[in-house]
């Protein structure tokens, strides 16, 4: 790990993130408000901000690929999008450290993929499934955004002077796939949808309200060592 990338380790820790929204919205069966995959993940951001150390995350083969194309979908963009695309990863175009917002809403941290006319925030998936980057290809912006709907929400809460959001599906490279030696730029390697701040009127808020509350769930578990399926669900 070098230091940008453990910079960017401590700065998310105990944060409420836009990747684990998903979780975060998740209620339980019977009108119960906060499910159990919303109480389990924020007993990982309990867990780091009493500890003051990360939660360990198992690589999978899905994360590391992605890992490994973000710069080639960001070169892609550049490539074959009329827009100036800046890496949130890069130095050249972040020297002082990976892209990282955390001072709009307490105890919650957003980090973009890039930006796009710096007023348009980019969130780039790069599939190791090459059979659902196919089905991507053939779906709608309406089919597509179900996945990852929170996720976006988090980049628009993290990034208020984004109006826009561009979602890029990358069909990335194997090193291992003697077959694919084919051009990465190419424009058959990207799958783009735009949304607009508009099409989430509504959740944006909703998202918000999720997340003061979960905080103050998190500093209230702190200070009287409660639960906190006791603080938030009673």
């Amino acid at each position: 790990m070098d230091a940008r990338e453990r910079q960017w380790h401590e700065r998310r820790m105990g944060l409420i993130t836009s990747s684990c929204l998903s979780d975060l919205m998740t209620k339980g069966t019977k009108g119960v408000l906060w499910g159990k995959t919303a109480i389990g993940y924020l007993y990982d951001k309990l867990y780091e901000r009493r500890s003051g150390r990360p939660i360990r995350n198992s690589s999978n083969r899905n994360f590391e690929f992605g890992h490994i194309n973000e710069p080639l979908a960001i070169e892609w963009m550049r490539e074959n999008l009329p827009y100036t695309i800046k890496h949130c990863s890069s130095v050249e175009d972040f020297p002082e450290g990976v892209k990282f917002c955390d001072d709009v809403l307490d105890g919650f941290g957003d980090s973009p993929d890039g930006y796009a006319d710096e007023d348009m925030v980019v969130e780039v998936k790069c599939l190791a499934s090459q059979g659902k980057f196919e089905m991507i290809r053939r779906s709608t912006k309406a089919d597509v955004v179900e996945e990852y709907r929170y996720q976006f929400v988090g980049h628009l809460i993290g990034n208020p002077h984004c109006n826009k959001i561009i979602y890029v599906c990358y069909d990335g490279n194997d090193e291992d796939d003697e077959f694919d030696n084919g051009d990465l730029m190419d424009e058959n390697r990207g799958v783009v949808f735009i949304y607009d701040r508009s099409d989430f009127e509504g959740l944006i808020e909703e998202c918000m309200e999720r997340i003061m509350e979960a905080n103050a769930a998190l500093n209230e578990a702190l200070e009287t060592g409660e639960k906190l399926e006791q603080i938030l669900n009673g």
